[in-house]
């Protein structure tokens, strides 16, 4: 799974259980938008700038507790 690593661009997930990485860091929008994939019943994806790593509750994956 993709996990921080650097600022840039990221894909995230939004779902009910929470957010999380699905691609990057890409250098700017445009690369990180162009490879975004489509939304879901119960998942949206969108592209974030991230200068440092997320933290909180809601955040899951492959680095995050």
């Amino acid at each position: 799974a993709p996990v921080w690593s650097g600022p840039g661009w990221y894909q995230v997930e939004f779902s009910p259980g929470g957010y999380r990485f699905v691609a990057g860091p890409f250098s700017t929008i445009d690369a990180c938008e162009s490879g975004l994939p489509d939304d879901e019943d119960e998942a949206e994806y969108d592209c974030k700038v991230f200068q440092e790593k997320p933290s909180g509750s809601q955040w899951w994956g492959a680095d995050f507790p």
